[in-house]
């Protein structure tokens, strides 16, 4: 075959130059080389599958690429499935705290009155503590000064009994008479007791700014040192006699109150006022 082609190109060439091809049909152009288009296919198929190639590569790249978007996809959903759990538990907690909170302030509420009611009561105390110990040191100084003035009225009759021995002796021989007590015989106690006058004198002790209106009635308790006033001001108070504090204050009259007292019991104070009403105030509990 390769000489028929090598004999078949040899007449081409021959009739080209000839012009014989213009003789026989004008519109017949040049025979394509079927070598050099072959070779120009091969290199176009060389170019295509480089070019084939960078797409391969650059498909593996973006390949890659997806998956580590749809990985950090992944990974940002579930972090914002943790953080909603999260949000979550903070809200619940919360509401938790929110409601122990609410317990808490009425425990406080609670302890709160129960601390103002052992202030009260401590107060009472210390005025019972300090009248006990006022009378205990009077009665200690009473039994001192009757000690000392029965010793001396022992020693003043010892002193008597023995002027008086001849005197008894005489008027024992004269009458049968109740007979003397022995000489050794304990003396009247109550003999040399003697009373202090009154003092006429009262002397001004203190002077306390009770209310900001006249005073309309005072009461003394009947066991404690306290003593209680109410006011144009429609405002009662009570107060310590030894120092002058003011214990406990109260408003609830709507006029000017007009008197004032003490339970029995020591324990509730009643108060009459202007607008027509009578109230007991329970001061130990309140």
């Amino acid at each position: 075959m390769g000489k028929t082609f090598n004999v078949f190109q040899q007449e081409w060439i021959e009739f080209q130059k000839s012009g014989k091809f213009n003789e026989l049909n004008s519109d017949v152009g040049p025979i394509t080389d079927i070598e050099n288009k072959n070779k120009r296919m091969a290199e176009q198929i060389e170019r295509l599958r480089a070019s084939l190639g960078q797409e391969k590569a650059k498909a593996e790249k973006a390949k890659s690429t997806w998956e580590k978007l749809r990985k950090e996809r992944d990974f940002h959903k579930t972090h914002q499935e943790r953080v909603e759990k999260e949000k979550q538990q903070i809200i619940d907690n919360i509401k938790k705290l929110k409601e122990l909170q609410e317990q808490y302030e009425e425990k406080i509420q609670e302890l709160t009155k129960k601390y103002e009611m052992t202030v009260k009561e401590k107060t009472l105390l210390k005025l019972d503590k300090e009248k006990l110990q006022k009378r205990a040191q009077d009665i200690q100084n009473k039994i001192k000064q009757r000690d000392d003035e029965v010793a001396q009225a022992i020693e003043q009759s010892k002193v008597r009994a023995a002027g008086n021995t001849k005197a008894k002796q005489i008027l024992r021989i004269k009458g049968k008479n109740t007979p003397y007590p022995e000489d050794d015989a304990r003396p009247n106690p109550f003999l040399a007791q003697e009373y202090d006058d009154l003092n006429s004198k009262v002397s001004n002790q203190k002077i306390i700014k009770a209310h900001d209106k006249p005073i309309g009635g005072m009461c003394l308790h009947f066991k404690k040192q306290i003593l209680a006033t109410v006011s144009d001001d429609c405002i009662w108070k009570i107060w310590n006699m030894e120092d002058g504090e003011n214990i406990l204050s109260g408003e609830g009259h709507k006029d000017w109150i007009s008197g004032v007292d003490f339970h029995p019991a020591g324990s509730h104070l009643v108060t009459s006022g202007g607008d027509k009403t009578i109230k007991v105030w329970d001061f130990i509990n309140s």
